[in-house]
C-alpha cells in the first residue's frame, strides 16, 4: 500500500512543483527587461530587437544565479543534517520538511500574484523558502532511501525504476497544465493550484504514508537521550554534518571507497548541470534561430521527460534481462549509458540550428534516465541501512552546494559569449559529461562481472 502511496505523492509533489517553474522563469526574463528599462513593446518582441534581447539574457541569467545562491546554500547545510536526521527520526518526518518548503514557495508567489506585486524578493524569498527547507535535494535522497529501505537488495534498481517515473510524470503533467491555466485563467490560478497540491501531499504523507524506518533508534551503538542532551545542540549537530564523512572515511575497502567517490562525483555534476542547464535552455531557446514560446518549452521538456519516463521504467527492464545479473558492475554501466547520453545530448544542443535539431535530443534522453535508478541502488548495497540516509545526506549536500557554484560558472560563461556562440555553454556541458564519464568506465572495467555488492550490514 504504501509502495501507491508514495508514487501518487511523487506525482502530485513533482506536478506541482513543474507547474510554477515556466510561469517563474518567464516572470524573471520579463523582470530582466523591466530593470533595463525596456518598454513592454519591446520586451514581447525581443526577437526583432537584438541588442535589447542580448542584454536582457545577460541580466535573466545574473537573476537566475542569485535564485540559485538564495535556494542552494541553505539547501545544502539542511541536506546534510537532514539526511542524517533520517537515520535516526525515520524517512517519513524528513520527507516533510521539503513539502512544506515548497508549499511555502508557491504561497509567496501567489501572494505575489494576486496582489500584483511580484519582485526580485518575492522570487528570492520563495527560493530561500524551498532551499531552508532541505530542497528536492533533501526530498529526493529521503524518497530513494524510504524505496531501498522497504524493498530486497537485488531487486532495488527496478524498484526504483518503477517508482521515480512517476516524478517524471507529474512534470509533464504540471508543465502542460502550467501553460493551459497560465492562457486561460491567469498566473495566480496556477499558483493557487500549486498550492492545494502541496497540500494534498502534505495530507497524503502525514496520513497515508507508513514510516519505513523506527522513530528512535535502540542499537546498542545509539546513544541516549540524555548522552545526547548532555553532549549539547551544536555538537549533535555537527556529528550530523560529519556523519555522512565518517561513512566515507571508515571503509576499509580502497575500491569501494572509489565507487562511493564515483557516485558522489556523478551526483555533483549531473545534478548541478541539470539545474542549469535548465535555466540556460530556457535562455539559449528564447532566441533566434527558435524563438521559443513558454508554451512550447513546456511541450518540450514534457516531450523530455515523457521519454525519460519509457527509458527509465521500461528500459531498465530491458538492460537487466539482456546483461542478465543485477550486478554493481550492471548498474555501474547504467550510468555509463547516462553520461553518454548527457554528451550527446550537450553537443547536439550546441550545434542546432534548428527546433527539430533540438527536438532530436528528446530521444537520448531515455538512455539518460535508468541511471537514475541505478545511483540509489548502488549506494544502498554499499552503505549499511544504519548509515544510508547520512552518506546519501552527504552527496545531496555537495550536490546541492555544486548548483551555485556550476551556475555562476555558465551563467558567466553563457552571459559572455551569448552574442557570438550562444552553443559553447553546451560544450562546456558536454566536457564536464565526460569527465564523469571516465570515472565509471574505470569502475566499470575493474569492477568484477559477478559481483553482486551484497548489502552491507552493522
Amino acid at each position: 500500500m504504501s509502495g501507491v502511496v508514495l508514487r501518487v505523492i511523487l506525482f502530485v509533489f513533482m506536478c506541482g512543483l513543474a507547474m510554477q517553474w515556466p510561469i517563474t522563469q518567464h516572470l524573471i526574463f520579463e523582470m530582466a527587461c523591466h530593470r533595463l528599462g525596456y518598454s513592454d513593446d519591446v520586451c514581447s518582441d525581443l526577437g526583432n530587437h537584438t541588442d535589447a534581447e542580448h542584454a536582457v539574457q545577460a541580466q535573466a541569467s545574473t537573476i537566475m544565479t542569485y535564485q540559485s545562491f538564495f535556494c542552494d546554500i541553505p539547501g545544502a547545510v539542511a541536506s546534510l543534517i537532514l539526511g542524517a536526521q533520517s537515520d535516526k527520526v525515520g524517512r517519513k518526518r524528513i520527507m516533510l520538511l521539503p513539502i512544506m518548503g515548497t508549499t511555502l514557495l508557491a504561497v509567496i508567489l501567489l501572494t505575489g500574484s494576486l496582489l500584483h506585486t511580484t519582485s526580485l524578493v518575492a522570487i528570492m524569498a520563495s527560493s530561500f523558502a524551498l532551499g531552508v527547507s532541505g530542497g528536492i535535494g533533501t526530498f529526493m535522497s529521503t524518497v530513494t532511501n524510504y524505496i531501498t529501505d522497504t524493498t530486497p537488495e537485488d531487486q532495488r534498481t527496478e524498484a526504483l525504476s518503477k517508482t521515480l517515473p512517476f516524478m517524471g510524470l507529474g512534470v509533464i503533467v504540471g508543465l502542460v497544465s502550467s501553460g493551459i491555466l497560465t492562457q486561460q485563467l491567469g498566473v495566480a490560478a496556477a499558483y493557487f493550484i500549486d498550492f492545494l497540491l502541496m497540500l494534498v501531499v502534505l495530507y497524503l504523507v502525514v496520513f497515508h504514508l507508513e514510516e519505513s524506518k523506527p522513530n528512535v533508534d535502540k542499537s546498542k551503538d545509539a546513544p541516549s537521550q540524555s548522552e545526547d542532551q548532555s553532549q549539547g545542540v551544536f555538537a549533535t549537530i555537527w556529528d550530523n554534518l560529519t556523519a555522512g564523512v565518517k561513512v566515507f572515511t571508515s571503509e576499509k575497502d580502497n575500491f569501494v571507497k572509489l565507487q562511493l567517490a564515483v557516485i558522489v562525483l556523478h551526483g555533483m555534476i549531473g545534478f548541478a548541470i541539470m539545474v542549469a542547464e535548465g535555466n540556460l535552455l530556457m535562455l539559449y531557446t528564447k532566441k533566434s534561430p527558435f524563438t521559443w514560446s513558454p508554451s512550447m518549452y513546456s511541450i518540450f521538456t514534457a516531450t523530455k521527460n515523457a521519454l525519460g519516463i519509457v527509458g527509465q521504467a521500461v528500459g531498465t527492464m530491458v538492460f537487466f534481462k539482456v546483461m542478465g545479473a543485477k550486478s554493481i558492475r550492471n548498474d555501474f554501466i547504467l550510468l555509463q549509458m547516462a553520461s553518454m547520453a548527457g554528451v550527446a545530448i550537450n553537443l547536439i544542443t550546441a550545434s542546432a540550428t534548428s527546433t527539430s535539431m533540438l527536438m532530436m535530443t528528446s530521444a537520448f534522453v531515455m538512455f539518460a534516465t535508468p541511471g537514475q535508478s541505478a545511483s540509489g541502488s548502488i549506494t544502498s548495497k554499499l552503505v549499511s541501512p544504519a548509515h544510508k540516509g547520512a552518506f546519501m545526506s552527504l552527496g545531496t549536500f555537495l550536490n546541492t552546494l555544486t548548483v551555485p557554484l556550476a551556475g555562476f560558472v555558465l551563467n558567466s560563461i553563457y552571459s559572455n559569449t551569448v552574442q557570438t556562440s550562444p552553443g559553447f555553454v553546451f560544450l562546456c556541458i558536454a566536457s564536464a559529461h565526460a569527465v564523469i564519464l571516465s570515472g565509471i568506465t574505470y569502475v566499470v572495467l575493474f569492477t568484477k562481472k559477478e559481483a553482486k555488492g551484497d548489502e552491507k550490514t552493522d
